[in-house]
């Protein structure tokens, strides 16, 4: 989907124009060494990739989905701006409101969709090299707003507070009641009084209840006093000023430091710093007792305002920036995007994101009918499928050029094609996977990571899920032409097909991203998986429907 596709308001049509029907068929989720190519065999053997070590984390399990429809193209900055813009009317909301405000959009996108998070685990690397593990909980949270207010508060504390940390507080959950005073009461009050401003997008549009809002007694006391006084304005402006420097401090002193954190310093937007200098700026122009917009504060990440690019990308033949996919937006921000879509055509389409095996299928299996049709049968009946059609790349044999020709080791290149637009236009046309009606799927792998419907559990990497003998199974089992290329199956039994359940198990509190090629190793490889916290927006990581 481009620019020129106007989302508001879409039909039903307009939507099926902008995506790829995929038929319902059997494929392999995960990889094989032995099925590789022996081109990709020899690179592996002379670039040291260590093939063999990455795929078997994923070993190969056949599986059937029924049909779906992927969209051709990352969701782009004009798109998410139509969104971000888009108004309530009616029932939906007061007439002229940002939906993006609406605290029922946020409780959908935390439960309705079974992406809720009841609790998160994050481990810093400390200077001496010992792991410090932290757990945050949302268990009382009324929706993604209220959850993401509480992580960020909980991130500021853990920049600001750790070095007070002894060697008896290392164990998950103690940071978190360990804070220095005053700090402690003014990160309390800060995200005290943010909650308040944001209580319309908490607690649904033109709720001032603040019994709903604040469960704790000790907290509601201190918002009642804080909006009975007329200073409280100033106090928190001068709360964030101090906060935010002192964060910046924190984060550059340790700039040169490898920490696994909910941003990590080096490469990515420091996500709390940011939050809260938009916090201070939109507070600052809105009147102490009037709520405060949401779509003021959590726009992209990594757009200049709620407008978007504030500087138009017109010189030459730059990739104009309502054409380039978006990024710097979080899971559920995700999923509100794709919820929007599906209120637009009236729920007629259920419009989600992808889970891991839908999105495999497209990125690795080839989409010309062979590989969705077999054309042979076993005995039984039962499907004859060859594992050896799977592509590792998913782009292996749609074009003469290798992957690396085209981003570099490790896909640093790909900026470069935004400078042309003629080249970009060339890369996402040499890089698409063709359907049989000779259809486009753009920007599977190499446009960076994107998010997928499916938790990710680091207990369960090799799909132990499909050894319970209650995962659902395909009526037919499925033979499989052995190595040799014989028509008959692989010694032993017929493979089971598994009905792909996604994973939705509420212990697990990562998500699955898929298609970025930053990782020599795992550049484009469609088998791979990575998990990012869903509660933050990455400045590499956007998502398709």
């Amino acid at each position: 989907m481009t620019a020129s596709d106007t989302l508001h308001p879409i039909s039903v049509e307009s939507l099926r124009r902008a995506s790829v029907p995929i038929p319902a068929g059997v494929f392999m989720l995960g990889h094989r060494y032995e099925d590789l190519s022996d081109e990709i065999r020899e690179s592996d053997r002379i670039r040291g990739l260590g093939l063999g070590s990455l795929l078997d984390a994923t070993p190969s399990h056949w599986v059937w989905l029924p049909d779906y429809s992927m969209s051709q193209q990352l969701v782009t900055n004009g798109d998410y701006l139509s969104f971000l813009h888009a108004t309530a009317s009616g029932s939906e909301g007061a007439s002229g409101a940002h939906v993006f405000d609406d605290s029922t959009l946020w409780r959908y996108v935390w439960t309705d969709t079974n992406a809720r998070v009841g609790t998160v685990r994050i481990h810093e690397v400390q200077p001496d090299g010992s792991v410090l593990r932290f757990e945050e909980s949302y268990t009382g949270a009324h929706n993604f707003i209220d959850a993401y207010l509480a992580s960020i508060s909980a991130e500021v504390d853990r920049m600001l507070h750790s070095d007070t940390m002894g060697p008896d507080d290392r164990a998950i959950g103690t940071l978190t009641q360990r804070f220095a005073a005053p700090r402690d009461k003014t990160v309390r009050r800060v995200f005290s009084w943010l909650r308040w401003k944001l209580r319309h997008s908490i607690l649904g549009t033109g709720s001032d209840d603040l019994e709903a809002l604040v469960a704790d007694e000790r907290e509601r006391s201190l918002l009642t006093a804080m909006i009975d006084h007329a200073g409280t304005p100033q106090q928190i402006d001068g709360d964030l000023d101090e906060l935010v420097r002192d964060l910046q401090r924190r984060y550059v002193s340790e700039s040169e430091r490898s920490f696994v954190s909910a941003f990590r310093r080096d490469n990515q937007v420091v996500e709390t710093v940011l939050f809260l200098r938009r916090a201070r700026k939109e507070l600052a122009a809105t009147p102490a007792a009037a709520p405060l917009a949401l779509h003021r504060v959590l726009y992209p990440r990594n757009w200049s305002s709620p407008d978007g690019d504030e500087v138009p990308q017109t010189f030459g033949s730059t990739v104009p920036w309502s054409e380039q996919p978006v990024t710097g937006v979080c899971l559920y921000e995700s999923l509100a995007f794709t919820a929007w879509l599906s209120s637009e055509v009236g729920w007629q389409i259920q419009v989600t994101l992808p889970n891991e095996a839908e999105f495999e299928r497209v990125a690795g299996w080839p989409l010309n009918g062979e590989a969705t049709q077999p054309t042979a049968k076993g005995r039984d009946g039962s499907e004859l499928l060859d594992p050896r059609l799977k592509q590792l790349y998913p782009w292996q044999d749609q074009n003469g050029r290798g992957y690396f020709e085209f981003f570099g080791t490790e896909g640093h290149e790909l900026e470069n094609y935004r400078t042309d637009r003629a080249a970009w236009s060339r890369l996402v046309e040499e890089t698409a996977r063709l359907t049989t009606d000779q259809r486009r799927l753009s920007q599977l792998v190499g446009f960076g990571w994107q998010w997928m419907a499916d938790r990710f559990d680091t207990r369960e990497r090799k799909y132990e899920r499909f050894n319970r003998p209650d995962y659902p199974r395909h009526s037919t089992p499925a033979v499989i032409r052995s190595p040799e290329g014989a028509l008959g199956p692989i010694p032993g039994d017929a493979a089971p097909v598994y009905d792909y359940q996604p994973n939705r198990n509420p212990q697990d509190s990562y998500y699955v991203v898929r298609g970025a090629p930053d990782l020599v190793g795992g550049p484009g490889i469609c088998t791979r998986r990575y998990a990012l916290l869903p509660l933050r927006g990455y400045h590499n990581v956007g998502f398709r429907w």
